[in-house]
C-alpha cells in the first residue's frame, strides 16, 4: 500500500462524518447565518475599498499641495508625522517619537523657539477657539533657512477637574516663497514710500520756493508802484501845479476877450483835471493810507473811494488788530480787494458790497461779497477763457502762490462771494 493513501473504509468514514456535520448545521439554520455573513463581508469589503480610495485621494491632495500632517499625543507624550512633515524638517522618520521631536526642535530657528513655546502654552489652555497658526523658521543642514506655517487644533476632554488637553493635530506647509514675496513687497513699499517722501519734500520745497518767488515779485511790484507813485506825486504833479500857477499869472496879467477867456478857462480845467488824474493814479498805485496806517485803514479809504467813483455802497467789517504782520500781504490783499470791488461794480449790478476781514489762527481771511446777479460755473470758466488769466483768476493764482487758498461762491441771481485765506507769514526757503 502506498504511503499516505487512505483506504476505502477510511474514506467512507470521513464522508459519514461530513454528512453528520451538514445535517447538524442544517438543523441549526446555519445556511441563513452564512448568507447574511457573506453579505456583511461583501459590504465590509466595499467600505474598506472606499476607505482605501479616499485615503489615496487625500494622500494625492496632500502631496500636490505640499502639506504635511502631524499629531502630538499628550497622554503618551508622542509625536508622529507624515512623510511630507519629515521632508519639511529634513529629518528621517524614527520609531522613537521622543528622538524625532528632539530632531524637530533642533531644526527650529533659535530666535523663534520662545515664540513657539508661548503659542504652545496658549494652545493647551482651554478656550472656545482651540485653533492656532504659527509661522516660524527652520534651519536645514545644507544651510538653507526655510519658513514653515502650521495650523493646528487642540482636542480636550471633560474630566472632574475640568477640561484637559489630550491631543493636538495639525497641518504644516512650506511658505518660504510667500515670505520672500512679502519681504520683497515690503522692501518695495519702503522704497516707494521713501521716493514718495523725497518727491513730496521736493514738491514742498519747490512750492515754498514759488511762494517765496511770488512774495518777492509782489514786493518788487509794490516797489515799482511806489516808485511810479512818487514820480507822479513828486515830479508830474509838481510840474502840473507849477504849470497851473504860471498859467494863472499869465492869464491875469492882461485883459482878454470873452472867447480867449473861455479858452483859457478850458486850458485851466484841463490842467486841473490832469493834476487830479495824476493824484488819483498815485493813490491807486500806492495808497498813502496803506503805507502809513496799514491794510484796514487802506480798505476803509477804498470803500469811500468806490462810493465816490462808482456810487456803490461798500461796508467794511473788520475786527480790531487784524492788520497782517507780513510786510508783503497788505499790498497783495488790498489790490485783490480793489479788483474784486471793481468786478462787482462792473458785472454784478449790485448797489452794495461787503468786505469782511477776520483772523483765524495764523491765517488772514477776507471775504468780498455782493447780492448782485451772480454767475454760474460755466460763466466763470468762460470768463477765464476770455480774461486769459487776468482779473479774478490772477488773484486766485497769486493767493495760491503765496500758500493761501481762494473759494468762489456764486450762482445766477444769488450774488457773488470770494473768500481769500492766506497765512500771515510765508516761509522763506533758499
Amino acid at each position: 500500500m502506498p504511503y499516505g493513501r487512505p483506504t476505502y473504509e477510511e474514506l467512507q468514514q470521513r464522508l459519514r462524518s461530513a454528512e453528520d456535520i451538514i445535517e447538524a448545521l442544517q438543523g441549526q439554520q446555519v445556511d441563513a447565518i452564512i448568507g447574511k455573513s457573506a453579505v456583511a463581508l461583501l459590504q465590509l469589503q466595499e467600505v474598506k475599498e472606499e476607505l482605501r480610495r479616499s485615503e489615496e485621494w487625500r494622500s494625492l491632495a496632500m502631496e500636490a499641495g505640499g502639506v504635511g500632517l502631524w499629531e502630538y499625543n499628550m497622554d503618551a507624550d508622542e509625536v508622529c508625522g507624515s512623510k511630507r512633515t519629515h521632508q519639511l524638517f529634513a529629518i528621517d522618520p524614527d520609531p522613537d517619537a521622543a528622538k524625532s521631536i528632539r530632531q524637530v526642535w533642533k531644526r527650529i530657528h533659535p530666535e523663534d523657539r520662545h515664540m513657539i513655546e508661548s503659542y504652545a502654552a496658549q494652545a493647551l489652555e482651554p478656550s472656545e477657539n482651540p485653533v492656532f497658526r504659527i509661522d516660524f523658521r527652520v534651519q536645514i543642514p545644507d544651510g538653507r533657512e526655510v519658513w514653515l506655517a502650521t495650523r493646528g487644533k487642540t482636542t480636550f476632554e471633560e474630566t472632574d477637574q475640568g477640561r484637559r488637553p489630550v491631543r493636538v493635530r495639525g497641518a504644516i506647509i512650506d511658505v518660504t516663497e510667500q515670505k520672500r514675496s512679502e519681504k520683497e513687497l515690503m522692501e518695495l513699499n519702503k522704497t516707494l514710500e521713501r521716493r514718495v517722501k523725497e518727491r513730496t519734500a521736493e514738491a514742498e520745497q519747490r512750492t515754498a520756493q514759488l511762494q517765496n518767488l511770488a512774495r518777492e515779485l509782489s514786493r518788487t511790484e509794490e516797489q515799482e508802484h511806489q516808485r511810479f507813485a512818487d514820480i507822479l506825486h513828486d515830479d508830474l504833479q509838481q510840474l502840473l501845479t507849477a504849470l497851473r500857477f504860471r498859467f494863472e499869472m499869465l492869464a491875469s496879467s492882461a485883459p482878454h476877450k470873452k472867447k480867449e477867456s473861455d479858452q483859457l478857462k478850458a486850458i485851466k480845467e484841463l490842467i486841473d483835471e490832469s493834476i487830479g488824474k495824476a493824484r488819483g493814479l498815485s493813490h491807486e498805485l500806492s495808497p498813502p493810507a496803506l503805507r502809513k496806517n496799514g491794510l484796514i485803514s487802506a480798505l476803509d479809504w477804498l470803500s469811500r473811494d468806490v462810493k465816490e467813483k462808482y456810487d456803490q455802497e461798500v461796508t467794511l467789517d473788520a475786527a480790531e488788530g487784524i492788520d497782517p504782520l507780513s510786510p508783503t500781504l497788505p499790498f497783495v490783499l488790498y489790490r485783490s480787494v480793489r479788483e474784486l470791488l471793481f468786478n462787482s461794480h462792473k458785472h454784478s449790478g449790485a448797489g452794495a458790497a461787503l468786505i469782511l476781514v477776520r483772523r483765524e489762527g495764523d491765517d488772514i481771511v477776507i471775504r468780498v461779497s455782493d447780492q448782485g446777479e451772480g454767475i454760474g460755473i460755466s460763466g466763470l470758466e468762460g470768463r477765464r477763457e476770455k480774461s486769459a488769466g487776468l482779473g479774478l483768476f490772477a488773484i486766485e493764482e497769486r493767493i495760491r502762490f503765496l500758500g493761501g487758498e481762494i473759494e468762489i461762491d456764486s450762482a445766477p441771481g444769488k450774488g457773488f462771494s470770494v473768500t481769500m485765506r492766506i497765512p500771515d507769514e510765508v516761509p522763506v526757503y533758499d
